[in-house]
């Protein structure tokens, strides 16, 4: 059986800085307040946004103004970047959409400044699905005596 035959269809489109793309490529290079990027997209089918997680975030520390919508699937995550309309009557626009995480905190440091451990650090406590190890958990020391070895 075909690969898309098993994975569901996949909307052929992507919005990358504000344009449509009538194509589904795995990386893309924009370019960003005078600043060259390359980006890696992610891609979730109909079938397996069934049963997908989807949460929203403010991706900006210290500033309002956008969104950011998750769809996560097994081990993809698919981004999309929302700007708020700021006047009455004003639309939502989306900047961006099938972004990873990675790429997200990509856009993120060219158009902000904002460092990509802040976005990482936003991500993680606003990821239902994600487990960040606490550092008890991994500073406990545990003895096992005997063994096979």
């Amino acid at each position: 059986m075909p690969r898309a035959a098993r994975k569901g269809k996949v909307l052929k489109m992507m919005i990358i800085n504000g344009q449509k793309v009538e194509t589904m490529a795995k990386q893309v290079s924009t370019t960003i307040n005078s600043k060259e990027v390359t980006l890696n997209m992610a891609y979730i089918s109909e079938t397996e946004q069934k049963d997908a997680t989807r949460f929203e975030f403010n991706p900006l520390k210290d500033k309002e103004g956008y969104i950011a919508k998750a769809l996560k699937s097994g081990n993809k995550i698919a981004i999309e970047l929302i700007k708020k309309g700021t006047k009455k009557g004003e639309k939502d626009t989306t900047v961006f959409t099938n972004l990873t995480a990675q790429s997200l905190f990509t856009v993120l440091e060219a158009a902000f400044g904002q460092s990509r451990s802040t976005s990482n650090s936003i991500y993680v406590r606003s990821n239902p699905a994600r487990k960040q190890a606490s550092r008890a958990a991994s500073s406990i020391k545990v003895n096992v005596e005997g063994g096979v070895l």
